[in-house]
């Protein structure tokens, strides 16, 4: 269940955070912001949505490529 987004101030809505990793802002510009580390990626809402796709899509592919290599550890 997706949480409730807080408010950093008036001009940054958080949309996501996990400690010690990162988080996801929307700032008063409409731009997301994603910073993990030191680094901050700047996106317009369609940049973001084609990261979103490419995140999702990468993550079945790792689970099925996690899954075939566990198959073949089985034997």
């Amino acid at each position: 269940m997706p949480e409730t987004p807080e408010t950093m101030d008036r001009a940054h809505i958080v949309l996501s955070k996990k400690e010690h990793f990162g988080s996801l802002y929307l700032c008063d510009r409409g731009c997301f912001h994603l910073q993990v580390g030191r680094m901050n990626l700047a996106l317009s809402p369609d940049e973001y949505m084609e990261l979103v796709d490419l995140v999702d899509k990468s993550a079945a592919n790792f689970e099925l490529m996690q899954e075939i290599r566990r198959d073949e550890a089985a034997g």
